[in-house]
Protein backbone atom coordinates (compact mmCIF):
# COMPACT_ATOMS: atom_id res chain seq x y z
CA UNK A 1 0.00 0.00 0.00
CA UNK A 2 1.03 3.21 -1.02
CA UNK A 3 0.17 6.80 1.37
CA UNK A 4 -0.67 10.02 -1.01
CA UNK A 5 -1.26 12.79 1.57
CA UNK A 6 -3.28 11.06 3.76
CA UNK A 7 -5.51 8.83 1.77
CA UNK A 8 -3.63 5.49 0.19
CA UNK A 9 -4.08 3.20 -2.80
CA UNK A 10 -4.05 -0.72 -2.68
CA UNK A 11 -1.82 -3.25 -4.62
CA UNK A 12 -2.17 -6.66 -5.00
CA UNK A 13 -0.18 -9.22 -7.31
CA UNK A 14 -1.86 -11.64 -9.34
CA UNK A 15 -0.85 -15.68 -9.80
CA UNK A 16 1.68 -13.88 -12.76
CA UNK A 17 3.50 -12.53 -10.28
CA UNK A 18 2.44 -8.76 -12.44
CA UNK A 19 0.97 -5.32 -10.36
CA UNK A 20 -2.22 -5.50 -10.02
CA UNK A 21 -4.17 -2.28 -8.87
CA UNK A 22 -7.19 -3.57 -6.81
CA UNK A 23 -8.22 -0.47 -5.36
CA UNK A 24 -7.53 3.06 -6.16
CA UNK A 25 -8.89 4.39 -2.81
CA UNK A 26 -7.63 8.48 -3.04
CA UNK A 27 -6.04 10.88 -4.63
CA UNK A 28 -4.27 13.81 -2.83
CA UNK A 29 -6.84 16.31 -1.75
CA UNK A 30 -5.92 20.09 -2.11
CA UNK A 31 -6.00 22.46 0.60
CA UNK A 32 -9.11 24.31 0.13
CA UNK A 33 -10.91 20.80 0.63
CA UNK A 34 -11.46 18.80 4.27
CA UNK A 35 -11.39 15.03 2.60
CA UNK A 36 -12.88 13.21 0.45
CA UNK A 37 -15.95 11.12 -0.92
CA UNK A 38 -16.01 7.46 -0.82
CA UNK A 39 -18.09 6.50 -3.23
CA UNK A 40 -17.31 2.73 -5.07
CA UNK A 41 -20.33 0.30 -5.38
CA UNK A 42 -20.84 -1.90 -2.78
CA UNK A 43 -18.60 -4.71 -2.05
CA UNK A 44 -15.23 -3.22 -3.00
CA UNK A 45 -14.28 -2.57 0.72
CA UNK A 46 -14.90 0.82 1.56
CA UNK A 47 -15.06 0.06 5.24
CA UNK A 48 -11.24 -1.45 4.89
CA UNK A 49 -10.20 1.78 2.44
CA UNK A 50 -11.52 3.98 5.52
CA UNK A 51 -9.74 1.90 8.41
CA UNK A 52 -6.18 1.74 6.11
CA UNK A 53 -6.43 5.60 5.42
CA UNK A 54 -6.82 6.24 9.27
CA UNK A 55 -4.19 3.93 10.37
CA UNK A 56 -1.67 5.03 7.53
CA UNK A 57 -2.59 9.05 8.37
CA UNK A 58 -2.61 8.35 12.00
CA UNK A 59 0.46 6.66 11.75
CA UNK A 60 2.40 9.37 9.78
CA UNK A 61 0.75 12.07 11.65
CA UNK A 62 2.30 10.87 15.56
CA UNK A 63 5.30 10.01 13.83
CA UNK A 64 5.47 13.96 12.86
CA UNK A 65 4.57 15.15 15.70
CA UNK A 66 6.43 12.86 18.48
CA UNK A 67 9.16 15.55 18.61
CA UNK A 68 6.71 17.95 20.76
CA UNK A 69 6.80 17.95 24.50
CA UNK A 70 2.92 17.59 24.91
CA UNK A 71 1.81 16.61 21.15
CA UNK A 72 -2.42 16.81 21.21
CA UNK A 73 -4.03 13.76 20.91
CA UNK A 74 -5.29 12.26 17.11
CA UNK A 75 -8.70 10.84 17.12
CA UNK A 76 -11.20 9.93 14.98
CA UNK A 77 -14.93 9.85 15.23
CA UNK A 78 -16.81 7.59 13.08
CA UNK A 79 -20.75 8.00 12.30
CA UNK A 80 -22.88 5.18 11.06
CA UNK A 81 -25.93 3.43 10.94
CA UNK A 82 -27.14 1.11 13.70
CA UNK A 83 -27.22 -1.45 12.00
CA UNK A 84 -23.54 -1.42 11.34
CA UNK A 85 -21.89 -0.09 14.06
CA UNK A 86 -21.01 -3.76 15.89
CA UNK A 87 -19.68 -4.77 12.63
CA UNK A 88 -17.23 -1.79 12.26
CA UNK A 89 -16.04 -2.50 15.96
CA UNK A 90 -14.95 -6.34 15.11
CA UNK A 91 -13.51 -5.21 11.83
CA UNK A 92 -11.01 -2.68 13.61
CA UNK A 93 -10.06 -5.96 16.30
CA UNK A 94 -10.04 -8.14 12.84
CA UNK A 95 -7.94 -6.06 10.88
CA UNK A 96 -5.93 -3.91 13.60
CA UNK A 97 -5.87 -6.43 16.52
CA UNK A 98 -4.48 -4.52 19.79
CA UNK A 99 -2.36 -7.32 20.85
CA UNK A 100 -0.15 -5.61 17.52
CA UNK A 101 3.26 -3.60 18.56
CA UNK A 102 1.69 -1.21 15.50
CA UNK A 103 -1.31 -1.09 16.32
CA UNK A 104 -2.57 2.79 15.65
CA UNK A 105 -5.89 2.10 17.53
CA UNK A 106 -5.58 0.45 20.88
CA UNK A 107 -9.04 1.64 22.34
CA UNK A 108 -12.24 1.79 20.27
CA UNK A 109 -15.07 2.75 21.88
CA UNK A 110 -18.55 1.67 20.80
CA UNK A 111 -20.75 5.20 22.06
CA UNK A 112 -24.42 4.51 21.70
CA UNK A 113 -27.22 5.70 23.38
CA UNK A 114 -28.59 1.57 23.72
CA UNK A 115 -25.73 0.87 25.88
CA UNK A 116 -26.52 0.31 29.29
CA UNK A 117 -23.85 2.25 31.40
CA UNK A 118 -24.56 5.44 28.59
CA UNK A 119 -24.14 7.94 31.66
CA UNK A 120 -20.37 6.44 32.17
CA UNK A 121 -19.58 7.18 28.66
CA UNK A 122 -17.21 10.03 28.07
CA UNK A 123 -18.85 13.79 28.04
CA UNK A 124 -14.89 15.76 28.57
CA UNK A 125 -11.71 16.25 26.52
CA UNK A 126 -10.06 14.27 29.29
CA UNK A 127 -12.14 11.12 29.33
CA UNK A 128 -12.44 11.10 25.52
CA UNK A 129 -8.60 10.99 25.42
CA UNK A 130 -8.54 7.49 26.78
CA UNK A 131 -9.65 6.40 22.78
CA UNK A 132 -8.21 6.16 19.26
CA UNK A 133 -11.43 5.61 17.68
CA UNK A 134 -14.95 6.69 18.63
CA UNK A 135 -17.85 4.78 16.90
CA UNK A 136 -21.51 6.35 17.06
CA UNK A 137 -24.59 6.03 15.21
CA UNK A 138 -26.31 9.04 13.88
CA UNK A 139 -29.21 9.34 16.65
CA UNK A 140 -26.76 9.34 19.28
CA UNK A 141 -24.24 11.69 17.28
CA UNK A 142 -27.01 14.02 17.46
CA UNK A 143 -29.06 13.77 20.73
CA UNK A 144 -24.99 14.35 22.44
CA UNK A 145 -23.72 16.49 19.65
CA UNK A 146 -22.66 18.94 22.12
CA UNK A 147 -19.96 16.84 23.82
CA UNK A 148 -19.02 15.52 19.98
CA UNK A 149 -18.16 19.18 19.29
CA UNK A 150 -16.31 20.17 22.12
CA UNK A 151 -13.72 17.81 21.21
CA UNK A 152 -11.34 18.75 18.67
CA UNK A 153 -11.48 15.68 15.81
CA UNK A 154 -8.67 14.87 13.60
CA UNK A 155 -11.07 12.98 10.95
CA UNK A 156 -14.25 12.25 10.78
CA UNK A 157 -15.67 9.27 9.01
CA UNK A 158 -19.09 8.69 7.68
CA UNK A 159 -20.23 5.75 6.51
CA UNK A 160 -23.89 5.15 5.33
CA UNK A 161 -23.16 8.93 3.92
CA UNK A 162 -26.25 9.31 1.95
CA UNK A 163 -28.43 9.59 4.94
CA UNK A 164 -26.92 13.02 4.97
CA UNK A 165 -28.34 14.06 1.01
CA UNK A 166 -30.85 16.23 2.32
CA UNK A 167 -29.26 19.75 3.51
CA UNK A 168 -32.32 20.80 5.29
CA UNK A 169 -31.98 17.71 8.33
CA UNK A 170 -30.51 18.12 11.41
CA UNK A 171 -27.72 15.52 10.77
CA UNK A 172 -26.67 17.14 8.13
CA UNK A 173 -26.45 20.51 9.21
CA UNK A 174 -24.57 19.30 12.68
CA UNK A 175 -22.05 17.32 10.68
CA UNK A 176 -21.42 20.37 8.96
CA UNK A 177 -20.70 21.95 12.01
CA UNK A 178 -18.63 19.76 13.76
CA UNK A 179 -15.18 20.92 14.31
CA UNK A 180 -12.96 18.07 12.18
CA UNK A 181 -9.82 18.46 9.97
CA UNK A 182 -10.29 15.57 7.41
CA UNK A 183 -13.56 14.28 6.41
CA UNK A 184 -13.91 10.89 4.88
CA UNK A 185 -17.44 9.87 3.86
CA UNK A 186 -18.31 6.23 2.41
CA UNK A 187 -21.43 5.64 0.12
CA UNK A 188 -22.63 3.38 -2.33
CA UNK A 189 -25.56 5.45 -3.61
CA UNK A 190 -23.98 8.77 -3.59
CA UNK A 191 -26.87 10.10 -6.07
CA UNK A 192 -30.39 8.43 -5.27
CA UNK A 193 -32.52 10.79 -6.63
CA UNK A 194 -30.86 14.17 -8.52
CA UNK A 195 -27.32 15.91 -8.18
CA UNK A 196 -28.79 17.70 -5.49
CA UNK A 197 -27.43 14.65 -3.23
CA UNK A 198 -24.29 14.76 -3.89
CA UNK A 199 -23.90 18.27 -4.08
CA UNK A 200 -24.72 18.29 -0.20
CA UNK A 201 -22.00 15.28 0.74
CA UNK A 202 -19.39 17.64 -1.70
CA UNK A 203 -20.63 20.80 0.96
CA UNK A 204 -19.95 18.92 3.65
CA UNK A 205 -15.85 19.13 2.26
CA UNK A 206 -15.64 22.65 2.09
CA UNK A 207 -17.09 23.24 -1.31
CA UNK A 208 -20.37 25.02 -1.89
CA UNK A 209 -23.56 23.10 -2.82
CA UNK A 210 -24.36 25.63 -5.54
CA UNK A 211 -21.14 25.44 -6.99
CA UNK A 212 -21.01 22.24 -7.12
CA UNK A 213 -23.84 21.51 -8.58
CA UNK A 214 -23.14 23.81 -11.86
CA UNK A 215 -19.97 21.43 -12.30
CA UNK A 216 -21.60 18.43 -12.14
CA UNK A 217 -24.36 19.61 -14.63
CA UNK A 218 -22.01 20.82 -16.84
CA UNK A 219 -20.04 17.28 -16.63
CA UNK A 220 -23.44 15.35 -17.55
CA UNK A 221 -24.09 17.67 -20.44
CA UNK A 222 -20.73 17.27 -22.12
CA UNK A 223 -21.32 13.33 -21.88
CA UNK A 224 -25.01 13.61 -23.27
CA UNK A 225 -23.46 15.95 -26.08
CA UNK A 226 -21.13 13.30 -26.77
CA UNK A 227 -23.75 10.79 -26.92
CA UNK A 228 -25.64 12.40 -28.95
CA UNK A 229 -22.37 13.33 -31.73
CA UNK A 230 -21.66 9.59 -31.45
CA UNK A 231 -25.34 8.63 -32.89
CA UNK A 232 -25.08 11.38 -35.72
CA UNK A 233 -22.12 9.90 -36.68
CA UNK A 234 -23.65 6.37 -37.18
CA UNK A 235 -24.62 4.74 -40.22
CA UNK A 236 -28.09 3.48 -38.65
CA UNK A 237 -29.31 6.98 -37.14
CA UNK A 238 -29.71 10.44 -38.42
CA UNK A 239 -30.68 13.43 -35.72
CA UNK A 240 -32.00 16.67 -36.97
CA UNK A 241 -28.86 19.62 -36.32
CA UNK A 242 -31.39 21.71 -34.48
CA UNK A 243 -32.13 19.22 -32.33
CA UNK A 244 -30.61 20.20 -28.60
CA UNK A 245 -29.43 20.01 -25.12
CA UNK A 246 -31.72 21.65 -22.76
CA UNK A 247 -30.15 23.82 -20.80
CA UNK A 248 -31.16 24.87 -17.11
CA UNK A 249 -32.87 28.09 -16.84
CA UNK A 250 -30.32 29.39 -14.40
CA UNK A 251 -27.62 28.58 -16.65
CA UNK A 252 -29.56 30.08 -19.49
CA UNK A 253 -29.30 33.44 -17.69
CA UNK A 254 -25.99 35.21 -18.64
CA UNK A 255 -24.43 32.55 -20.55
CA UNK A 256 -23.26 29.40 -20.05
CA UNK A 257 -21.63 29.36 -16.55
CA UNK A 258 -24.45 32.05 -15.77
CA UNK A 259 -23.16 34.32 -12.51
CA UNK A 260 -20.31 32.23 -11.61
CA UNK A 261 -17.27 33.20 -13.31
CA UNK A 262 -14.95 30.89 -15.96
CA UNK A 263 -12.06 30.95 -13.73
CA UNK A 264 -14.16 29.72 -10.11
CA UNK A 265 -16.08 27.01 -12.35
CA UNK A 266 -12.36 25.72 -13.62
CA UNK A 267 -11.22 25.68 -9.75
CA UNK A 268 -14.30 24.20 -8.41
CA UNK A 269 -14.16 21.51 -11.26
CA UNK A 270 -10.81 20.39 -10.38
CA UNK A 271 -11.81 19.67 -6.78
CA UNK A 272 -14.51 18.13 -7.42
CA UNK A 273 -12.49 15.72 -9.53
CA UNK A 274 -10.19 15.29 -6.53
CA UNK A 275 -12.65 14.78 -3.56
CA UNK A 276 -14.92 12.74 -5.28
CA UNK A 277 -13.71 8.95 -5.93
CA UNK A 278 -16.13 6.32 -7.76
CA UNK A 279 -15.19 2.97 -8.77
CA UNK A 280 -17.49 -0.24 -9.97
CA UNK A 281 -17.04 -3.63 -10.41
CA UNK A 282 -17.19 -3.43 -14.12
CA UNK A 283 -13.85 -0.97 -13.99
CA UNK A 284 -11.17 -2.17 -16.12
CA UNK A 285 -7.70 -1.89 -15.45
CA UNK A 286 -5.80 -0.31 -18.17
CA UNK A 287 -2.42 -1.96 -16.79
CA UNK A 288 -3.82 -5.43 -17.36
CA UNK A 289 -7.31 -5.08 -19.32
CA UNK A 290 -8.71 -7.17 -16.60
CA UNK A 291 -11.66 -5.88 -13.89
CA UNK A 292 -10.33 -4.09 -10.81
CA UNK A 293 -12.32 -6.84 -8.76
CA UNK A 294 -12.22 -10.43 -10.37
CA UNK A 295 -15.32 -12.38 -8.91
CA UNK A 296 -16.90 -15.47 -9.46
CA UNK A 297 -19.75 -15.90 -11.44
CA UNK A 298 -23.16 -15.25 -10.37
CA UNK A 299 -25.44 -18.08 -10.09
CA UNK A 300 -29.18 -17.22 -9.67
CA UNK A 301 -31.40 -19.77 -8.51
CA UNK A 302 -35.33 -19.09 -7.54
CA UNK A 303 -37.28 -20.76 -5.48
CA UNK A 304 -40.92 -20.61 -5.46
CA UNK A 305 -42.93 -21.78 -2.46
CA UNK A 306 -46.77 -21.66 -3.00
CA UNK A 307 -49.04 -21.44 0.59
CA UNK A 308 -50.33 -24.65 2.07
CA UNK A 309 -53.06 -25.72 4.01
CA UNK A 310 -54.98 -23.58 6.18
CA UNK A 311 -52.13 -20.83 5.40
CA UNK A 312 -53.74 -20.75 1.60
CA UNK A 313 -57.50 -21.13 2.89
CA UNK A 314 -57.32 -18.20 4.65
CA UNK A 315 -55.30 -16.61 1.66
CA UNK A 316 -58.50 -17.26 -0.65
CA UNK A 317 -61.01 -15.80 1.39
CA UNK A 318 -58.62 -12.60 2.04
CA UNK A 319 -58.78 -12.31 -2.09
CA UNK A 320 -62.35 -12.99 -1.98
CA UNK A 321 -63.33 -9.97 0.47
CA UNK A 322 -60.77 -7.65 -1.38
CA UNK A 323 -62.03 -8.63 -4.46
CA UNK A 324 -65.79 -7.12 -3.25
CA UNK A 325 -63.97 -4.41 -1.51
CA UNK A 326 -62.57 -3.24 -4.77
CA UNK A 327 -65.93 -3.92 -6.27
CA UNK A 328 -67.71 -1.67 -3.42
CA UNK A 329 -65.42 1.15 -3.62
CA UNK A 330 -65.91 1.52 -7.52
CA UNK A 331 -69.77 1.71 -6.99
CA UNK A 332 -69.24 4.51 -4.32
CA UNK A 333 -67.72 6.56 -7.35
CA UNK A 334 -69.81 5.80 -9.71
CA UNK A 335 -72.46 6.59 -7.47
CA UNK A 336 -70.42 10.00 -7.07
CA UNK A 337 -70.63 9.14 -3.06
CA UNK A 338 -66.77 9.10 -3.11
CA UNK A 339 -63.97 11.18 -5.55
CA UNK A 340 -62.37 9.14 -7.93
CA UNK A 341 -58.90 10.88 -7.04
CA UNK A 342 -59.51 8.62 -3.92
CA UNK A 343 -59.78 5.32 -5.61
CA UNK A 344 -55.56 5.08 -5.89
CA UNK A 345 -55.52 4.98 -2.22
CA UNK A 346 -57.80 2.52 -1.84
CA UNK A 347 -56.64 0.28 -4.75
CA UNK A 348 -53.27 0.95 -2.76
CA UNK A 349 -54.60 -0.36 0.86
CA UNK A 350 -55.62 -3.11 -0.93
CA UNK A 351 -52.97 -4.59 -2.72
CA UNK A 352 -51.31 -4.05 0.48
CA UNK A 353 -53.35 -6.26 2.21
CA UNK A 354 -52.86 -8.50 -0.75
CA UNK A 355 -48.78 -8.42 0.04
CA UNK A 356 -48.73 -9.03 3.34
CA UNK A 357 -51.17 -12.13 2.73
CA UNK A 358 -49.25 -13.69 0.51
CA UNK A 359 -45.97 -13.07 3.19
CA UNK A 360 -47.74 -14.47 6.35
CA UNK A 361 -51.26 -14.70 6.94
CA UNK A 362 -51.43 -13.21 10.53
CA UNK A 363 -50.00 -10.03 9.29
CA UNK A 364 -53.31 -8.71 8.33
CA UNK A 365 -55.10 -6.64 10.21
CA UNK A 366 -59.35 -6.90 10.53
CA UNK A 367 -58.21 -10.89 9.88
CA UNK A 368 -61.22 -12.19 11.86
CA UNK A 369 -63.30 -10.07 9.21
CA UNK A 370 -62.33 -11.46 6.30
CA UNK A 371 -61.30 -15.38 7.59
CA UNK A 372 -63.63 -17.69 9.32
CA UNK A 373 -62.24 -18.30 13.06
CA UNK A 374 -61.87 -21.99 12.22
CA UNK A 375 -59.46 -21.12 9.77
CA UNK A 376 -57.19 -18.72 11.67
CA UNK A 377 -57.12 -21.88 14.73
CA UNK A 378 -55.24 -23.66 12.33
CA UNK A 379 -52.88 -21.17 10.85
CA UNK A 380 -49.13 -22.00 11.33
CA UNK A 381 -47.29 -19.48 13.78
CA UNK A 382 -44.38 -19.54 11.08
CA UNK A 383 -44.78 -18.97 7.40
CA UNK A 384 -44.33 -21.39 5.19
CA UNK A 385 -41.98 -18.86 3.15
CA UNK A 386 -40.30 -18.72 6.27
CA UNK A 387 -40.22 -22.31 6.58
CA UNK A 388 -38.26 -22.57 3.60
CA UNK A 389 -35.96 -20.51 4.19
CA UNK A 390 -34.74 -22.00 7.25
CA UNK A 391 -34.88 -25.08 5.13
CA UNK A 392 -32.14 -23.61 2.51
CA UNK A 393 -30.21 -21.65 4.62
CA UNK A 394 -29.80 -25.04 6.75
CA UNK A 395 -28.51 -27.09 3.52
CA UNK A 396 -25.94 -24.47 2.89
CA UNK A 397 -24.49 -24.17 6.50
CA UNK A 398 -23.91 -28.03 5.93
CA UNK A 399 -22.01 -27.20 2.76
CA UNK A 400 -20.11 -24.80 4.95
CA UNK A 401 -21.24 -21.86 2.64
CA UNK A 402 -21.78 -18.25 4.14
CA UNK A 403 -25.67 -16.81 4.01
CA UNK A 404 -26.48 -13.32 3.67
CA UNK A 405 -30.27 -12.68 4.02
CA UNK A 406 -31.69 -9.94 2.89
CA UNK A 407 -35.83 -9.09 3.44
CA UNK A 408 -38.29 -6.80 2.01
Amino acid sequence: MRILRGWIEMDSEDKNGTEQIHQTVGRKTVSSTKGVICAHEMGLGKTLIAMSALAMDVTELRDTLKCMKRPPKIQALVVLPNTVLYSWESEFEKFFPKAGDACPFKNVLVYHSSNNELSRLPTTSEEFSHYDIILTTFGTFESRFNIFNAQPWEYLVVDEAHHLRNKTTKGNRLINQLRATKALLLTGTPISNKVDDLCSLIEILGIPALLAKKVLLRAMRQEAKAALDKIKNSRHFTLDDDGGLEMDAEEEEGGSTGSTGTAELNRARKLVNRCVLRRRKSDINEKTGNRILMLPGKTVKNVVQSLEGADLMAYKSIETFLQREAQRVELLVKQGKMEKRDLTTKYLAILNKMRQAANHVPMVKDLARMVEASVISKLSRVSTKMRKVLAVTKQLFKENKKVVIFSQ
